[in-house]
């Protein structure tokens, strides 16, 4: 509601995004050190604003442009971040299962048609069909009656 500040919305699209997501340890050491630091203002957040509350959307977004500008990346955003995770889940050989749990996406087909990327070249059917064929060719020959010639 207008004049009541910024409101933390304890609620998720689906209930897939109602999750429980393991940290690698880069991000919890940063945490716990972040922790560490005094609060600003009256409430425990670990990133508040200036004023110690919680940070406005609006505020943020203008923070990260300018930072993406100084970077020299203006075309990242924190969707880019996502597609990135998803990415590294697929190049790992993880199941798109695993990227649609950690992504919060109640579908796979989300994670596969949006997040996870096309158009690769990827050499694994080549080797299967390598694989395939060189067995078959053994089996054929291994399984010809020597007196049929």
């Amino acid at each position: 509601m207008s004049g009541e500040g910024v409101q933390r919305v304890d609620e998720t699209k689906s209930a897939a995004g109602r999750r429980t997501v393991p940290l690698p340890r880069f991000a919890v050491e940063m945490l716990r050190d972040r922790r560490a630091l005094p609060y600003l203002g009256q409430r425990a957040v670990i990133f508040p604003s200036t004023a110690g509350t919680l940070r406005d959307p609006n505020n943020f977004g203008k923070e990260w442009r300018n930072a993406r500008e100084a970077l020299g990346v203006p075309e990242v955003t924190t969707h880019s971040f996502r597609k990135t995770v998803a990415t590294l889940i697929d190049d790992e050989g993880l199941s798109a299962r695993i990227g649609a749990d950690h992504l919060g996406h109640s579908k796979v087909s989300m994670t596969q048609d949006r997040y996870m990327t096309r158009s690769r070249v990827l050499t694994q059917v080549a080797d299967l069909f390598d694989r395939a064929v060189t067995k078959s060719g053994e089996q054929t020959v291994t399984n010809q009656d020597p007196t049929s010639k």
